[in-house]
């Protein structure tokens, strides 16, 4: 395929970058959601296909392949099709505990119904099992990809924010649960109890599992920082959310763990909470942190975007022995809607901690 390049105006970590996935005459709108690896070398980058610029707009899930740690990607394919919904977004691919693989994605059927469905598979390549729905109340249910989560006991967690509604003017108050699954995802069950923040509440929240057996879950919110909560009996209860020390506007932020050194990192937007800009604030520069506490404290932040003529979000990482891959949306527009386009990032993980002037403990 055809890759533009992208150069931005200044960058504190020099990485490989390319749009992978262009806006088109009738792909306004590609939105970057899960990098899934599917083999030695080889990625899946799963993104949502919009035919037009608002996140409501008529999408199925595609998909493109590289066989060489991102260097070059294939044509995309439908990984999955939008059919009865209006569109379908948020695809989190997992490599299950025995051996299948797992998805969950959401799929739009109007501002008052918004679901997540969850399939399986022996190969990345399908065929995949019958959707079972997850969540089950009434009204709009909405997160970011890769956010689906095994745990070492084996239960499934899909963490979700609910509103009654949703509208265009962004007015629903949102609350914070995790669906879990004992059974392998053929049935679901959501929490007991909220999570709740003040404004439009909790957003797109984002669970790691920490090397005790606990959970860290971290959420988008209107209030100047990243919140975080923490669970110890499997998502069932959550203390009270908590700022961070990572200053954030309103916009998504990706939490994960570092496959090679055991250590967490972040990606979000560090710009500082502004309630006259559109979302509470800038969506640039996009940076990223490492902790080697657990999330207890963060490195200082390192930026990967920094060209403030466009907008970066949805951000999601994975990692190899060697590689730390990024993907995010790039948009040209406004930081509500607009033609967006995918990009693809790596730099080596020893790399990534030289210029975060970092350890590492393998």
């Amino acid at each position: 395929m055809s890759i533009k390049s992208l150069t931005p105006k200044q960058s504190s970590l020099q990485i490989d970058r390319q749009v992978v996935v262009p806006f088109t005459s009738t792909r306004e709108r590609a939105v970057p959601e899960c990098l899934f690896e599917i083999g030695s070398s080889a990625w899946m980058l799963a993104y949502n296909d919009h035919c037009g610029v608002a996140d409501e707009s008529v999408a199925d899930i595609c998909s493109i392949v590289s066989h060489d740690d991102g260097e070059t990607w294939s044509a995309p394919t439908v990984l999955v099709s939008r059919g009865d919904h209006v569109n379908v977004v948020a695809p989190s691919l997992l490599t299950l505990q025995d051996g299948r693989i797992g998805m969950s994605y959401l799929g739009f059927d109007g501002y008052e119904s918004q679901h997540f469905y969850y399939q399986t598979c022996d190969a990345h390549d399908g065929p995949w099992s019958q959707p079972v729905r997850i969540t089950r109340s009434p009204g709009f249910h909405g997160n970011a990809g890769m956010r689906l989560l095994q745990l070492r006991s084996g239960r499934l967690l899909q963490p979700v924010c609910w509103a009654p509604y949703e509208t265009d003017e962004r007015e629903a108050v949102y609350r914070v649960y995790v669906w879990y699954s004992d059974d392998g995802g053929q049935h679901w069950e959501s929490n007991p109890h909220a999570i709740e923040l003040p404004k439009r509440g909790g957003m797109e929240p984002v669970v790691v599992e920490l090397h005790d057996g606990g959970l860290r879950m971290f959420i988008r919110n209107q209030l100047g920082y990243i919140y975080q909560c923490v669970s110890s009996d499997e998502g069932m209860t959550w203390t009270k959310p908590e700022p961070t020390t990572l200053v954030s506007p309103e916009s998504c932020c990706f939490l994960s763990r570092i496959k090679a050194t055991g250590d967490l990192i972040v990606l979000w937007n560090h710009s500082v909470c502004d309630p006259s800009m559109d979302h509470m604030g800038s969506r640039c520069p996009l940076s990223v942190a490492v902790s080697q506490d657990e999330g207890e404290s963060w490195s200082a932040q390192i930026d990967i975007e920094t060209d403030s003529n466009y907008t970066y979000s949805m951000p999601v990482a994975a990692f190899s022995d060697e590689w730390a891959m990024f993907a995010y949306y790039l948009g040209h527009d406004s930081q509500s809607s607009g033609r967006v386009e995918g990009v693809f990032s790596r730099c080596t993980i020893e790399h990534l901690y030289q210029a975060l002037r970092l350890p590492i403990a393998h």
